[in-house]
Formats: structure tokens, C-alpha cells, sequence
């Protein structure tokens, strides 16, 4: 019974901490002239749900907030696909056009 117990509250425990996460990513590289990566951004995120919030930042830019995570970009985007799933689209501009 004391298994049980510690068992279900484990999992209570996970199910709260666990309500949104990502399932997969893309990023974006961009290189200077000589092939180097100068900077990597993520452009895409394939997340549990769309259970997060969207909200202004510094400088005009876009933050996506879940759990303890946040991502920043100029512009970021969404979409529930059929299975719950969400698509979100994180766009930035790069340096040399800033």
C-alpha cells in the first residue's frame, strides 16, 4: 500500500511538471565567410501542446514562456495540429539586417 501511494504521488508529480514539452526542434545556422557558425537560432519547435504563454520582451521581441523554459525571436508563431501537438514558428532576422 505504501508503494502505491509513493507511486501515484510520483506520477501526480510528473503529470504537472510534464504538461507541455518538446517533442522536437529545428535550428537555423548562419555562418560567416569563412564556413564558421556564427550564430544557431532555433527556427521551430514541435511541442506536446499549445499550452504556453506569448509575451512581449526587450527590444520589440516576442518570448514563448512553458514550465522553466522561454525562447525569444522577432516574431514567433503557431499552430494545434490534429494530434494536439503544437507547431511553433520563431523567426529572426539575421545580424547583418538588423
Amino acid at each position: 500500500m505504501r508503494n502505491i501511494i509513493m507511486f501515484s504521488t510520483l506520477i501526480f508529480t510528473f503529470c504537472c511538471f510534464a504538461e507541455n514539452s518538446v517533442i522536437s526542434g529545428k535550428t537555423v545556422n548562419v555562418f560567416d565567410g569563412d564556413g564558421h557558425i556564427v550564430s544557431s537560432d532555433v527556427s521551430e519547435l514541435l511541442l506536446r501542446n499549445c499550452k504556453f504563454e506569448i509575451t512581449s520582451s526587450e527590444g520589440e521581441k516576442s518570448k514563448l514562456v512553458f514550465g522553466e523554459r522561454e525562447f525569444i525571436a522577432d516574431e514567433i508563431s503557431y499552430r494545434q495540429q490534429d494530434d494536439g501537438s503544437c507547431l511553433v514558428t520563431l523567426q529572426n532576422e539575421p545580424d547583418n539586417k538588423r
